[in-house]
C-alpha cells in the first residue's frame, strides 16, 4: 500500500484511472521531469515521478493525450510522498486558475474519462454472471 493513501480519503471529486505520459516544467529547472498520470477529477490529479516535489510548488504540466494536442495546465502540489509499491513518488496536485481554453480542454479530457469509465461499467453490469 502507498504511504499516500490517507491522502485520498480527503479527495472532494471522483477521480477516473488514466494513464498519460506528462512533462513537468518547475520554475527554473533546465529541463522538463517526466511523470505518468495515474488518475484524474475535476480538482486534480495524481501521478508518479522520480523527482520529490515540495508541497506549494506550482508547476506547468503537459499532458499527453495521443494523438492530439497535449494539454498544458498549471498546478500546485498537495502532497508527494514514496508509493512503497512503485519506489515512486506519488504526486497529488490541484488545479489552478488558469486560460479559459487550457481549462476547457482539461475539463473535456476529464469528461471523455468520465465518459468511458461510465461505459466500462455499463458493459460490465450487463454480462451474465
Amino acid at each position: 500500500m502507498s504511504t499516500t493513501q490517507g491522502q485520498y480519503e480527503k479527495r472532494r471529486h471522483t477521480r477516473y484511472e488514466t494513464m498519460e505520459y506528462a512533462l513537468l516544467f518547475p520554475n527554473g529547472a533546465p529541463d522538463p521531469v517526466s511523470g505518468i498520470v495515474l488518475d484524474i477529477s475535476i480538482g486534480g490529479l495524481r501521478f508518479e515521478s522520480r523527482t520529490n516535489f515540495e508541497e506549494g510548488t506550482v508547476l506547468l504540466m503537459q499532458i499527453g493525450q495521443g494523438g492530439e494536442l497535449p494539454i498544458m495546465t498549471s498546478v500546485e502540489v498537495r502532497y508527494c510522498g514514496i508509493d512503497r509499491e512503485t519506489g515512486l513518488y506519488s504526486v497529488g496536485v490541484k488545479f489552478m486558475p488558469g486560460a479559459s481554453e487550457n481549462r476547457m480542454r482539461v475539463v473535456k479530457y476529464i469528461h471523455d474519462h468520465f465518459l468511458a469509465n461510465n461505459d466500462l461499467k455499463s458493459a460490465q453490469s450487463s454480462q451474465p454472471s
